[in-house]
């Protein structure tokens, strides 16, 4: 059980690529994709023998024919990029790969199914007409396009599977990946990835020393009080002298 959840390219050993862009991909899952690959084959061969007969303008046979087609592309691309040329994968576009396979192998088995479904009531009536077919072939037409409902059914259901995983390993590779929580920022006392702070260096402040022997404040000038005049009586009409 160990061995089944290794990734699947570890049997290519150390072949020096890198992959480290990769999610986990265990061996199961590519057995799943062997198993993918198979019944989507099976249900091609069974739409080509129902369209043999029927004709194959329904549009179920036109449907069926292009998810076998995405399907091939899909799993063709994963094993060659994922082994050999790892440089060509990209988890964005499985993801939107499983999400469009999922949604024409629900298409294709739906519309199979309901061209089945309406096929089982015409043996009945068809045998009382001049130059109809046997019921045989009919029958075995019929068989297979309902074989092949049946079929389109597991396919789309091992799709879903595999949808899951990869949006659950997806998350858990993208979380692993990402720098912990805590770790940096404010909270840790660590500036964040490009919003490192800028250090301005500070600039020299000018410090004056005081004197010594301290600065003597120069004595304020003193004004001498101007000499006040005493008014003299007049003498004889003559204005009285002042001194000079």
């Amino acid at each position: 059980m160990v061995v089944m959840k290794e990734n699947f390219w570890n049997f290519r050993g150390n072949d020096s690529l890198d992959r480290s862009h990769i999610p986990p991909t265990p061996i199961w899952i590519a057995i799943i994709r062997v198993v993918q690959l198979l019944f989507a084959l099976l249900t091609l061969i069974l739409v080509a023998v129902g369209a043999s007969y029927f004709g194959s303008s329904w549009a179920s046979v036109g449907i069926t024919a292009f998810t076998f087609a995405l399907t091939l592309i899909h799993i063709g691309w994963l094993a060659i990029s994922i082994l050999a040329f790892p440089i060509a994968y990209n988890y964005w576009a499985q993801l939107g790969v499983e999400i469009a396979s999922v949604i024409f192998w629900l298409a294709s088995w739906a519309s199979l199914a309901a061209d089945g479904s309406a096929l089982g009531t015409i043996p009945t009536y068809r045998g009382v007409y001049p130059g109809s077919t046997d019921t045989g072939r009919y029958n075995t037409a019929a068989g297979c396009i309902k074989g092949a409902a049946g079929v389109g059914a597991l396919t789309w259901l091992l799709f879903v599977a595999t949808l899951v995983f990869f949006v659950i390993s997806l998350v858990q590779y993208r979380k692993a990946k990402a720098p912990a929580a805590g770790t940096t920022g404010p909270e840790a006392g660590e500036p964040k990835p490009g919003h490192e702070l800028s250090q301005v260096p500070q600039q020299p402040q000018a410090y004056v020393q005081p004197d010594q022997y301290g600065q003597q404040v120069p004595p304020q000038q003193q004004f001498q009080p101007q000499q006040q005049y005493q008014q003299q009586p007049y003498q004889g009409g003559q204005p009285a002298t002042y001194p000079q």
